[in-house]
């Protein structure tokens, strides 16, 4: 990547995406997709795939929204999109939809370990050339307390996330939960791939 700051899209409302990228050194445009993900339900059997075709269509959703040479005005060299999964057993969880979606989820992962995939798609803001990535890592949960769970449910801070939760905020709260693997990825994007996946296209040309 060279010293001054590639502007990307970012194709998500995630703050968590959008601070992971920034900290990445990338200079980062939120457009968030006119897409309900949760209406489009991952697969267990094809959560890899799921992830990464969801990651596509939000991200030329936002290339159509914005009319491409928009974006490219911007200065804007690629759009990066995610979505992420949580799979526990043979069920794959995404977003729960209300706070008895979000306390099944969270009680039903207590003393296991889930997988969590994370695809993305980076795709040059002339809809030319496209990375489709994933990658997966294990959230281990210890016994948590009822109480923890309780107080997760009622305080809202389910919402939005994949299995009914953000990893950093239950380790902040004290959570026994534990990440083998990348962290990155349970966040909601493989952040390294994509970074080399940036840095890929604009060493390509795109303009």
């Amino acid at each position: 990547m060279s010293a001054a700051r590639t502007r990307v899209v970012l194709a998500s409302s995630s703050p968590r995406r959008r601070e992971m990228l920034d900290r990445a050194g990338l200079d980062v445009i939120v457009r968030t997709p006119a897409i309900d993900d949760a209406l489009l339900p991952v697969r267990a059997a094809h959560v890899a795939r799921d992830c990464m075709a969801l990651a596509w269509f939000k991200a030329a959703q936002v290339l159509r929204q914005e009319a491409g040479a928009n974006l490219a005005a911007l200065g804007a060299r690629a759009v990066i999109a995610a979505d992420t999964a949580c799979v526990l057993g043979a069920a794959a969880l995404g977003k729960p939809a209300d706070e008895r979606e979000a306390r099944e989820m969270v009680t039903g992962a207590v003393g296991l370990e889930q997988r969590v995939w994370s695809g993305a798609c980076v795709l040059s803001v002339d809809g030319s050339r496209r990375r489709m990535l994933c990658a997966a890592a294990t959230v281990r949960f210890g016994q948590v307390p009822q109480a923890l769970i309780d107080e997760h449910v009622t305080s809202g801070r389910w919402r939005g996330k994949a299995g009914g939760y953000d990893i950093a905020d239950l380790v902040a709260r004290g959570w026994p939960v534990s990440v083998l693997g990348d962290e990155s990825v349970v966040r909601g994007m493989p952040l390294e791939d994509v970074i080399r996946a940036v840095a890929a296209l604009v060493q390509e040309g795109v303009p």
